[in-house]
Formats: structure tokens, sequence, C-alpha cells
């Protein structure tokens, strides 16, 4: 787990005022066994959570990831 703080969200065009929040990126070991054979999969999940105009919002993205061989 990887947590970025300061990350630039949005910029208000009227204003110029930068949203800042916190960005954690999170991979972990998604594997699993099929038939005796492990298949190995990674998952990353990126949270974003800021404050804009005085209300919290929070938002993920994840993706798997697994071996081409």
């Amino acid at each position: 787990t990887r947590t970025q703080n300061n990350v630039p969200v949005y910029k208000e065009p009227t204003t110029g005022v930068v949203v800042n929040g916190t960005m954690t990126t999170t991979v972990a070991d998604a594997s699993t066994t099929f038939s005796g054979l492990t298949l190995s999969m990674y998952r990353a999940t990126v949270t974003v959570n800021y404050t804009y105009r005085n209300r919290s919002y929070s938002f993920s993205m994840s993706t798997i990831r697994s071996s081409d061989i």
C-alpha cells in the first residue's frame, strides 16, 4: 500500500483554486488454483479521497493482471 497526499484532483476554472486529495494505491495477491495449477494474479486498487465545497468525495478503480504464459 502506498499513499500520496496533496494530489491535484481539480482546478476551479473561475478562481484558479486547486483541489487536492489523497491517493492510495494497494496491490494484492488474487491468485487462485484450478485443477492443481495456480494462476498468479494481482489486483491493483487506486482510491482517491478529496473535499470540494465542504463535501467529501471518494472514488476507486481497480484492475486485475495475470501472466500471459
